[in-house]
């Protein structure tokens, strides 16, 4: 293997292309994350096609960085769901580890939203109940994804008009059954500040599953706004807002939006995350009779048992209304002939029949509605300690290198983009590390 280059560059590739690296051979880098390079790379004798993630070389001398890292590749290989990332192998090649995982093409979602935010709430919820689906196996394994945003969000095509999302990227996964492994100040901040969970930011030894509702309503608040819930010009001035503020009211960025959906929303980024949903299949459940027929038809089965628990306990009393009676077809020459020769009796039948009708009408069915549960009443929150949203900037921006500017409002692009499914050149978007997308 061709020693890999120091050079911490996420553009310039550690292993250049054609370096043989145990079974497979290095195509190009696609990208780098906080914990290691991600390429495009051919798996020899068959010659298939692998994402490989290589933890980076300075990594590699500290046991808690590496135990980190394999952690997140035994996460990915135990969870099978249609939508999440397969993970094939994990190895160790001169002593660098590694992860095989599936070579997607395709665009993210975050791709998506700069190309169409604000988006239709049918397709919004046609993408995100699979993904409620997703992060809720991912939770069933005791797993915390902790960086849940819209770049770890891959859409791809399997078919013309068919959208299938799938979730990227466990670098920062966090499994619970192993909350003693203690790891490094700067890796413990690890994630996006802009759809962290105030819990995250200021106490990330305290995160679980609701954290990562958390991310989810950021998401959902994105795509259907095109904005953030919080106004902030800096990044330690978003980080303090998360952690002290109440998020912008969604219905006051777009308007026309159910007011269940607004609600859904409401309740994800509860500070307070006792007021968050049980679970996130209980997201999914209150989105999908927003979904299209077909994803509603596809869930339905999953989410069924989840429904009730978003719905308020005992249904709404039916109004009094007017039966509806159609008018009958006009009888036959043999029904008129049978009527005649039966004398009155018929008659008298259908008369009764008419009169209990009418004096017991049925109730018109009950619309099907959705309502998300009552919010509790707003909590008055203290301000947060100084030193410790200090510490959380300072964590966040040592990870992200301080990228203000990704606070900026999610803008139209002024073409759509050209996804490609040909063989992989300049016009192929592909998986990259932290859902980034490489052409």
């Amino acid at each position: 293997m061709t020693a890999p280059s120091q050079d911490t560059s996420a553009d310039e590739g550690r292993l250049p292309p054609g370096t043989h690296f145990g079974a497979y051979e290095i195509v190009r880098t696609l990208g780098a994350g906080a914990f290691g390079t991600v390429y495009e790379a051919i798996r020899h004798p068959l010659g298939n096609r692998f994402a490989l993630k290589v933890l980076h070389p300075e990594l590699t001398t500290s046991g808690k960085i590496v135990a980190r890292f394999m952690r997140e590749a035994e996460a990915t290989v135990k969870i099978r769901h249609p939508h999440v990332v397969s993970t094939f192998e994990v190895g160790v090649v001169d002593r660098a580890p590694f992860l095989a995982m599936e070579f997607l093409e395709g665009e993210t979602l975050r791709a998506r939203m700069r190309r169409s935010a604000p988006m239709p709430l049918a397709l919004v919820a046609d993408l995100l109940v699979p993904v409620c689906s997703a992060v809720a196996a991912v939770h069933d394994h005791d797993i915390v994804h902790r960086d849940l945003k819209p770049d770890n969000i891959m859409i791809t095509e399997p078919r013309s008009g068919v959208l299938h999302p799938i979730v990227l990227d466990f670098g920062v996964a966090r499994a619970l059954s192993q909350d003693s492994l203690q790891l490094t100040t700067a890796a413990r901040a690890i994630g996006t500040p802009l759809y962290m969970s105030p819990e995250q930011l200021l106490d990330p030894d305290t995160v679980d599953a609701r954290s990562d509702q958390w991310a989810l309503g950021v998401i959902l608040y994105a795509c259907l706004s095109g904005a953030l819930p919080f106004d902030a010009k800096s990044l330690p001035e978003l980080m303090v807002k998360v952690a002290s503020a109440a998020p912008v009211p969604l219905g006051s960025r777009i308007a026309g939006l159910p007011a269940a959906v607004v609600g859904l929303v409401e309740r994800a980024l509860q500070r307070d995350r006792a007021h968050r949903f049980a679970s996130a299949r209980e997201i999914g459940a209150a989105l999908l009779p927003f979904a299209s027929l077909s994803v509603r038809a596809s869930w339905a089965a999953e989410f069924a048992p989840y429904r009730d628990l978003v719905e308020p306990a005992a249904p709404p009393p039916a109004t009094a209304a007017t039966p509806t009676v159609s008018a009958p077809a006009p009888p036959s020459r043999r029904r008129t002939v049978v009527a005649a020769v039966g004398g009155g009796l018929v008659a008298l039948v259908v008369a009764a029949s008419v009169a209990a009708t009418v004096r017991s009408p049925q109730p018109p069915p009950t619309p099907f509605a959705l309502p998300v549960a009552p919010l509790p009443p707003p909590t008055p929150v203290a301000a947060p300690d100084a030193t410790a949203v200090e510490v959380a900037v300072a964590h966040a921006v040592v990870v992200d290198g301080g990228a203000p500017e990704d606070v900026a409002p999610i803008r139209r692009a002024q073409r759509p983009r050209v996804v490609s499914r040909a063989a992989p050149d300049a016009s192929t978007v592909v998986l990259g590390a932290n859902g980034a997308v490489m052409r």
